[in-house]
């Protein structure tokens, strides 16, 4: 038995949560007695009427057959835990967050009966309960005793249990254990739920496509049942979340049932800490707020974007000409220079990220392997200064390669071999008995190929070799002059023997130019030339300028050119190792995060999207202690960074009031999206906080949601959205919160902002 669905859509049209008040299975758990009777009737033929019964003396017996069904009952096995939230042993602000508990199974609240006194309560309510505790409250620092289910049962003097016979539990039940939590029984009457608010804390969750998350709860496709508690953590300290059985408590829920000084044993199915810590805990609302701010600080123009480009902005005071401040712009910073007779001056240099698209790089720049940078540096003759960022960039790859005594080792064999094969095959190539020493060319070398490749056997049902293979004479050589040479390599079947060879001796050499490709092992100084191009607390998009990663990776494939047999080999060596997914389509994109949110949470959720469609990362790296680097195959046009260490969770906002949602189907917005209004409203004086639980002696404030009683919440906030009631799904929505979110065009959108919203 399932209620109505409430359809929610969750700002993805990929993903989709179907809430429900409850699912009831078809059999509850318990022992079931069928009674078979037989009684023969005389049947008047007439009338077809039912007369007397014929098997009165004696009658025929009844039969019984009894059928128990079993449901957990005093252990739940972690496999039905999903998530839970605040995560166990985490530490944040979760004063006003509802604790909640995800379970894999999704009849597993429904699945015991409770039997309450008042007609129609047993239907919906859950036979189990979240009750919050602060550690202090519970001995043992709120931790459960495992205990024989007998203890729990038959508590001994000064401690109530549940009211469950013994009789009807199972032997093999009994005799196992249990967790426990002894509770005061003012505690627990000011805590736990009352009868008619059970069903308000449970619900279920169906996830319609697969929509796993990086942080928070992993929201996979399925159907889940949901428990949450009435109490929020204000206080700020330890606390412990139990998953409770309130079966045999039916009638001892409402206010002071259980006499004070007892203790109240109660069964603990599943339980976890968290603190909640107010004041030293890092804030992730506030420092994506900060990451964003120049996009979204009035007044937001179409330009915003470009306040988070990387490039060094001058104060507004400096007298720059409009030259500089041209170079500045496309992300140069000057540096030092030595020119190579000596004097120092000054230079421009920019890194592989640029706020804009990279100039082409001239067309007459040479080819091939060069010695040294001086062919990279441009030159501006007009203002007397050079730009060493290409220059900059082969140094520091060859730098890099010279670093790193596998590639350098694995470089230099690669091309002594290449040489020696080329050589090789010139002077096969001019020698005038090629046919007598090349296998190939014999033909009886040739069938004892063929034939041996079919097998041992082909090879001795051979009688006896066709062809033998002559001992060469003794030749004289020609010389090998560059120009045979260069004739030899130009042939196509030594081409197709060198590209051959060179493919077999790259060896490792592709795979490390590819992490060269994503900028592994370049020095953050090289990537953000100037501190100030990337302040604390901030976040900068760029471009990726593919001649700089071009030079980068010269740099390094240029290592050990010694001769013009090296030179003139290059390009089969370089078509060797240049063929992998990152040197032939390069990353186009990237950001650069710097803040403390990078430091505590480094998996935090970034997702770049071009066209509506997801990027894939090619590089997430932290290249600094409190700076993370992303980079794209393309340009992003939308970013979403979202809340780390979230899920989907319940909770108020931070000015104790609950944000509306979308109640009403097939309307704009849609089911379950935010409406621009808040419970109580904006503007007055009342507070969630008005709607607790009243105190109880000994405690200034419970911190419970009174949900159906003196203060109803419920049918207070059922009004505002102009209904009479809610149900437990249509409750369960106006307090799910979704990861607090920032969104942001960094390329030169129309549109930049935040929204705190859920979209998981």
């Amino acid at each position: 038995m399932t209620e109505p669905a409430v359809p929610v859509l969750m700002g993805n049209p990929e993903f989709q949560l179907v809430l429900r008040d409850f699912r009831r299975p078809a059999v509850s758990a318990g022992v079931y007695t069928v009674a078979a009777r037989h009684e023969l009737t005389d049947i008047d033929p007439q009338s077809r009427t039912a007369g007397e019964r014929v098997d009165t003396e004696p009658p025929l017996p009844t039969v019984r057959q009894s059928y128990e069904f079993r449901a957990l009952q005093f252990v739940l096995d972690e496999q039905y835990i999903q998530s839970c939230y605040p995560f166990a042993g985490s530490v944040g602000r979760y004063p006003h967050v509802l604790a909640n508990i995800t379970l894999r199974r999704d009849i597993l609240p429904w699945e015991r009966v409770l039997r309450f006194s008042r007609a129609g309560s047993s239907g919906t309510a859950p036979w189990v309960a979240l009750l919050l505790f602060a550690v202090d409250e519970l001995p043992d620092q709120g931790q459960p005793v495992i205990r024989p289910v007998t203890g729990l049962l038959n508590p001994g003097s000064g401690v109530t249990g549940p009211r469950i016979d013994p009789e009807y539990v199972p032997a093999d039940v009994l005799s196992s254990a249990c967790a426990t939590i002894d509770v005061p029984a003012r505690l627990f009457s000011a805590i736990v739920p009352r009868e008619d608010e059970l069903g308000d804390l449970a619900h279920t969750r169906q996830v319609s496509s697969p929509a796993t998350r990086a942080d928070g709860e992993a929201l996979t496709e399925g159907d889940y049942a949901v428990v949450f508690t009435n109490r929020f953590p204000r206080t700020p300290g330890g606390y412990a979340a139990h998953l409770v059985s309130l079966e045999g408590f039916d009638d001892r829920l409402g206010p002071d049932a259980i006499a004070a000084g007892q203790l109240v044993r109660l069964c603990s199915l599943y339980s976890w800490t968290f603190v909640c810590d107010t004041e030293n805990t890092l804030d992730p609302e506030s420092l994506l707020s900060g990451l964003v701010a120049p996009t979204t600080t009035p007044p937001v123009t179409s330009q915003s974007a470009e306040k988070i480009a990387l490039r060094l902005v001058p104060p507004r005071e400096a007298a720059l000409d409009e030259y500089t401040r041209r170079q500045l712009d496309h992300g140069y910073v000057p540096v030092t220079y030595r020119v190579p007779t000596g004097e120092l001056t000054w230079a421009w240099y920019r890194g592989p990220g640029t706020p804009r698209t990279a100039r082409a790089l001239p067309p007459d720049l040479p080819s091939g392997p060069q010695p040294s940078a001086d062919y990279l540096l441009i030159y501006q003759p007009f203002y007397g200064v050079f730009d060493v960022s290409y220059a900059a960039a082969w140094t520091l790859g060859r730098a890099i390669a010279l670093s790193d005594p596998a590639y350098a080792t694995d470089l230099v064999r690669a091309r002594r071999e290449l040489a020696n094969r080329a050589t090789n095959l010139a002077l096969l190539a001019l020698d005038p008995h090629r046919r007598e020493v090349e296998p190939e060319q014999v033909t009886g070398v040739r069938a004892f190929t063929a034939l041996a490749a079919r097998g041992p056997g082909a090879l001795l049902a051979m009688a006896a070799p066709q062809t033998t293979v002559p001992t060469p004479p003794i030749a004289r050589q020609a010389g090998l002059t560059p120009q045979a040479l260069d004739t030899v390599l130009a042939a196509e079947t030594t081409k197709a023997r060198l590209s051959r060879a060179a493919g077999q001796l790259a060896g490792r050499m592709p795979g490390w130019l590819d992490r060269l490709a994503l900028l592994e092992w370049v020095p953050f100084a090289m990537l953000v030339p100037d501190p100030a191009m990337l302040p604390p607390e901030s976040m900068r998009m760029f471009r990726i300028d593919p001649a700089w990663i071009t030079s980068l990776l010269n740099g390094a494939r240029d290592l050990a050119v010694a001769t013009g047999l090296d030179r003139a080999l290059d390009p089969f060596l370089r078509g060797a190792t240049s063929n992998t997914f990152n040197q032939t389509t390069p990353a186009r994109a990237g950001a650069l995060i710097r803040s403390l949110l990078v430091t505590a949470w480094p998996d935090f959720d970034l997702t770049a999207t071009r066209g509506g469609q997801a990027l894939t990362e090619l590089r997430r790296d932290m290249v600094a202690p409190d700076t993370l680097l992303v980079l794209y195959p393309e340009v992003p046009d939308e970013i979403f960074i979202r809340e780390p260490g979230a899920g989907i969770h319940f909770s108020i906002n931070g000015a104790a009031r609950i944000n509306l949602r979308q109640l009403t189907d097939g309307t704009r917005p849609p089911m379950g999206a935010p409406l621009d209004d808040e419970f109580p409203a904006a503007g007055t004086e009342q507070t969630v906080w008005d709607y607790l639980r009243p105190p109880v002696p000994g405690k200034v404030m419970p911190d419970v949601l009174d949900l159906r009683g003196p203060r109803p919440l419920i049918p207070a906030l059922a009004a505002a959205l102009d209904r009479t009631d809610l149900g437990p799904a249509q409750f369960a929505l106006q307090l799910t919160s979704a990861p607090y979110q920032q969104r942001l065009y960094p390329f030169g959108a129309t549109t930049t902002g935040q929204t705190p919203e859920a979209q998981p």
